[in-house]
C-alpha cells in the first residue's frame, strides 16, 4: 500500500468524500477548507487539524499493517 493510497482510505473513516487523488498538492489553507467541507457528521464539532491528525494517525496504522505482511 502506498502513502498516497493509505491516506485516501483512511479519509473515507472522517470525511464524507475521500481524499482526492492529488491530495498533496492542496495548501495546507486548502486541505483545511477540504476536511471542513467534508468531514463526517460525528466529526462536525471538532476543528480540521484534529480531524486530520486522526486521519493521519489511521493512514500510519493502515501503512505499518501492510508493510509487516
Amino acid at each position: 500500500m502506498t502513502k498516497d493510497k493509505a491516506y485516501i482510505l483512511a479519509s473515507s473513516h472522517f470525511l464524507c468524500e475521500e481524499l482526492p487523488t492529488n491530495w498533496r498538492d492542496l495548501s495546507h489553507t486548502g486541505m483545511e477548507e477540504y476536511i471542513e467541507e467534508y468531514k463526517c457528521e460525528f466529526m462536525q464539532n471538532f476543528p480540521a487539524d484534529y480531524v486530520w491528525e486522526n486521519l493521519e494517525a489511521l493512514a500510519m496504522d493502515f501503512l505499518s499493517v501492510f508493510q509487516s505482511k
